[in-house]
Formats: structure tokens, C-alpha cells, sequence
């Protein structure tokens, strides 16, 4: 069940920044394992709706991940998955990060690379945001980006919505 949870929660912020964007809303995804992968399946899924409900084109241009070997289902892009970060942060056509590879460090290096190249975020990962939220906040603001986290706490979303609508 919080899975559909999860994959709700990325879907209604990605309608957020669809809403803002340009005609394609090209999306870098870090992570390819259990929730990447069905990340990737939901927007996929989803494409056509996005298009006929906002007239936009939702595209997954990339994917990074660590092991390019790894052994994936079948239905997986293989032709757009790198291991280097680079390849995805410096491409200025790409709007969205997803961040999705859990962990500290590695993971809070891609969301402040991100935020600095001027991308928006989405983040489900608790660990970064419980030490690094209010910095993130502000790198965000600063960037002129938005830093989506909701899909990090489920069940309380509505309770973050609220507070992230009060902020001064």
C-alpha cells in the first residue's frame, strides 16, 4: 500500500512542475532498483495522461545508476542508463532530478548538484532531509528551483503541503 502512496505522491508533484515548465518535461532519474524502476513504470504509464491533461510530454532522458551491470527486468531502458552523474547533472535539457538512490552522502551530493545546476528535485530519501532539509531549502530557494520531498513521509503529506504553504 505505500507504494501506491509513494507513486502518488511523485505523480501529483510532477504535475506541479508541469503545470510551470516548458512543452517537454525532461526528467533525470538516479536510482534504478526497487522504487526507480516503478517510478519509471508509473511515468511511463502515465505519459499520455500527463500530455492530455496538461498538454505536456513527460520524458525520462536519463538514468543513472551504480552498476550498469546489473541484472534488470526486461521491460527496463537500457539505452538511456549511465554511471556517470555528470552526463545527467550537466545536461541543461533535462528540468527534474528524481533522487531515488538512497543514503546520505552520495544521494545529498546529486540533490545539491542538482538544485545549484538549476534543476528541480523530488526526493524520497528520509535520511538527507532529516539532516540537511533546511539547507536544501534555501540552496533551493536560492536556485530559483523547487525541492519536492513529500513523497519522503506518506502519510503526511497534507501536514507538509500546509506548513510549505505558511513559509514566509
Amino acid at each position: 500500500m505505500s507504494t501506491i502512496i509513494f507513486d502518488t505522491e511523485i505523480e501529483n508533484e510532477i504535475e506541479v512542475l508541469v503545470k510551470r515548465s516548458t512543452r517537454t518535461l525532461r526528467i533525470g532519474l538516479f536510482g534504478l532498483g526497487v522504487v526507480g524502476s516503478g517510478v519509471w513504470r508509473m511515468l511511463e504509464a502515465k505519459r499520455d495522461e500527463f500530455y492530455e491533461r496538461f498538454g505536456i510530454d513527460v520524458e525520462i532522458a536519463g538514468i543513472c545508476v551504480r552498476d550498469e551491470f546489473k541484472e534488470r527486468d526486461s521491460d527496463l531502458p537500457k539505452d538511456i542508463v549511465t554511471v556517470d552523474a555528470d552526463e545527467i547533472l550537466h545536461d541543461d535539457s533535462i528540468n527534474v532530478i528524481i533522487e531515488l538512490i538512497g543514503g546520505r552522502y552520495e544521494a545529498l551530493d546529486v540533490i545539491e548538484r542538482s538544485l545549484r545546476s538549476r534543476k528541480h528535485v523530488i526526493t524520497a530519501n528520509k535520511l538527507v532531509l532529516a539532516h540537511e532539509l533546511p539547507r536544501l531549502r534555501h540552496l533551493a530557494d536560492r536556485s530559483g528551483v523547487n525541492l519536492f520531498y513529500s513523497a519522503s513521509v506518506c502519510g503526511s503529506v497534507q501536514v507538509l503541503k500546509g506548513r510549505d504553504d505558511l513559509r514566509i
